[in-house]
C-alpha cells in the first residue's frame, strides 16, 4: 500500500507542525496512516486498554433508562468501541434515536461506518469529519442546535489525552452542547505507582508501523531512522520522538526548510490524567462533574459531566 495524506490540507499543516518539532498523532490515524491504526486498535490489549469496561457507563445507563436519546461520538475511530458502546446502552433500556460520528479522518469514518452497519443496520448514521480541537463547523452545531432529544456526547478511548491542547478541545466540545446535555469522556490515568512502566505496553512492531506512517507519507523515513518511545513525567505522557539519520530538505509549495540529522521530532503523545486533573479540566470548560468511575485496574476513567 502506498503511503499518502488524506488531503492536501492535511499535508500542508503536517509539515508546518514539522517545522516546529513536534507533529499532532491525529496524523497517524489519517491517510494511510489509518489502516495502519486501524490494525493497532483491532487488537485485544489496545482495545481494552483505552476504553476500559462497558460497567464504567452504569451512570449513563441508569440516568437514561427508557429514554431516548441522540449518541453522538467524538473521535468514532474504527468503530470497535462504538459498537460495544451501543450494545450495552442498548441492553440498559435506553433508546438511541440516532448515532452521530465526528473524526479528523475521512477514511476512519468509512471504517466506523461500515462496522456499525454490520451490527445496527436500522440505526440511522451520520459522520461529520473535523478537527474538534482546531474548530467546530457549522454543520456539526445545527446537529445540538436544532435536535429536541438530550444529546449524549461520549470522547473515549483517551482520545483527549492525544490532543495538543485538553483545555481548548474541552472548551469548543462544551460550547456545542445545549443545557442538559451530557458528556462522557475516557481517559487513561496516572499510576499511583511510581515505577509503573507506561512504555512496555507500546514496544511492538503494530505501534512502531503506525508511529512511523505519517514519515513515510511525507517521504522522509529511512531504515536508519530511530524511534524512541518514552515516558515524560513532567507532562505526563508516552511520547514519542524521531531522529532523522540524515539531513533532510523539506518542500511543501513554496516553502522549504531542512531539517538536521539527529533532530529530535516528537511525533506521538498519549497523556495520562488523575481524576482531580481530569475535573478540573472539565470544570474549566464550563461543564458540572457529576461522576467519576475507575476501572478495577486503575487504566481508565470514565467521567460524567453536564452542561448547566
Amino acid at each position: 500500500m502506498k503511503s499518502n495524506f488524506e488531503s492536501k490540507n492535511h499535508k500542508k499543516d503536517f509539515f508546518n507542525f514539522l517545522r516546529e518539532g513536534a507533529v499532532p498523532l491525529k496524523y497517524a490515524y489519517s491517510g494511510s496512516g489509518t489502516f495502519k491504526h486501524n490494525k493497532l486498535a483491532s487488537r485485544g490489549s489496545y482495545h481494552h486498554a483505552v476504553t476500559g469496561k462497558l460497567g464504567q457507563y452504569s451512570y449513563i445507563e441508569k440516568r437514561f433508562k427508557s429514554e431516548r436519546v441522540n449518541l453522538i461520538e467524538i473521535g468514532s475511530g474504527n468503530g470497535i468501541s462504538s459498537v460495544n458502546l451501543i450494545t450495552t446502552l442498548k441492553k440498559s433500556g435506553i433508546n438511541i434515536a440516532k448515532y452521530v460520528g465526528i473524526d479528523f479522518s475521512k477514511n476512519l469514518m468509512n471504517i466506523c461506518k461500515k462496522r456499525i452497519d454490520e451490527f445496527f443496520p436500522e440505526l440511522p448514521l451520520s459522520f461529520y469529519q473535523s478537527d474538534i480541537e482546531i474548530e467546530i463547523k457549522n454543520n456539526i452545531k445545527k446537529v445540538f442546535s436544532k435536535s429536541d432529544k438530550t444529546n449524549l456526547v461520549f470522547m473515549i478511548g483517551n482520545t483527549l489525552g492525544n490532543v495538543e491542547n485538553p483545555i481548548k478541545t474541552l472548551s469548543n466540545i462544551e460550547s456545542i452542547l445545549k443545557v442538559g446535555d451530557y458528556f462522557v469522556i475516557g481517559v487513561s490515568l496516572l499510576k499511583d505507582d511510581q515505577n509503573y512502566d507506561y512504555v512496555k505496553d507500546y514496544l511492538n512492531k503494530v505501534f512502531y508501523d503506525a508511529c512511523i506512517e505519517p514519515f513515510k507519507m511525507a517521504g522522509m523515513w529511512n531504515k536508519t531512522d530511530k524511534l524512541e518511545i518514552i515516558f515524560d513525567k513532567d507532562i505526563p505522557a508516552i511520547l514519542g520522538l524521531y531522529y532523522p539519520s540524515k539531513d533532510l530538505l523539506i518542500k511543501e509549495g513554496n516553502d522549504k526548510f531542512i531539517i538536521k540529522a539527529n533532530s529530535k521530532i516528537r511525533c506521538f503523545m498519549s497523556r495520562r490524567f488523575t481524576i482531580d486533573g481530569l475535573n478540573n479540566l472539565l470544570t474549566q470548560a464550563g461543564l458540572e462533574v457529576v461522576n467519576n468511575k475507575a476501572s478495577e485496574d486503575s487504566n481508565v476513567l470514565v467521567t460524567t459531566s453536564v452542561k448547566k
